[in-house]
């Protein structure tokens, strides 16, 4: 049983009504100029991110998920605006629970929230949980794209990059045991010390990427580019400096 599943159904109803008012404030905004719309989404945006720290967990898991509009142009945050108001600031937000946040739903309703950033270029993921999370392909023709992100010391267990293009990212120290980066573009990404045991590679671009003093236990490699070990997978406690 989930933790959804054990609400009662006035739980379920605060949760829709939270819906409910992102819906009436849709309605607000239209017609509203633009100084007026930022400053309302400006109040939406701090009711939101306080209710991520509600004790009630249903709020919390229902603002999990609507901290997700402020990443969509056809949300009632982004309709007329050329640049999403709020949308790094929620990128931040997010970050900074990942940082404190244990693995659960909670967890992973924020982790899998930021696939739909505009953008995860560049951002700082140091000691971020996104494990199990989905950050592949997005299934709308745009690749999640995390080039030159830092995930010093973050934990992606069995978290999926598949397809993600993430060019000069910076994975030092991670935890990346199952993480799958098949079809990824990893060029010139750094490996370095990473637990990367089990990890799939599959069809990745690794060119220029490096392995040195990563854990390469029974990660698969098969049709990768300039993979770090012969054939297609390890089969021994293997380091990439060993190589």
């Amino acid at each position: 049983m989930t933790i959804l599943q054990e609400y009662t159904l006035d739980e379920v109803s605060a949760a829709v009504g939270v819906a409910a008012a992102a819906i009436a404030l849709w309605r607000y905004l239209r017609g509203r100029s633009k100084k007026e719309q930022i400053a309302q989404i400006g109040i939406s945006f701090r009711d939101i991110v306080s209710k991520l720290s509600s004790d009630d967990e249903i709020e919390r898991l229902a603002a999990a998920i609507l901290i997700r509009r402020f990443f969509r142009p056809s949300s009632e945050y982004g309709v007329g605006f050329r640049e999403l108001p709020y949308a790094e600031e929620s990128v931040d937000v997010i970050s900074a629970l990942l940082r404190k946040t244990e693995e659960g739903e909670f967890q992973k309703a924020l982790a899998d929230g930021l696939r739909y950033a505009p953008s995860l270029k560049g951002c700082d993921f140091q000691s971020v949980n996104l494990s199990h999370a989905y950050l592949g392909d997005r299934g709308d023709g745009r690749t999640v794209d995390i080039s030159e992100a830092d995930f010093f010391k973050a934990k992606l267990q069995g978290t999926s990059l598949r397809g993600a293009a993430a060019i000069r990212t910076v994975f030092y120290e991670a935890f990346l045991k199952q993480t799958v980066f098949d079809n990824a573009d990893l060029q010139n990404a750094d490996f370095r010390r990473a637990n990367l045991e089990n990890a799939s590679f599959r069809n990745a671009n690794l060119a220029g990427c490096r392995f040195d003093g990563a854990s390469l236990v029974g990660a698969v490699f098969t049709g990768a580019i300039d993979s770090p070990v012969d054939g297609d997978n390890s089969e021994h406690p293997i380091r990439a400096s060993e190589v």
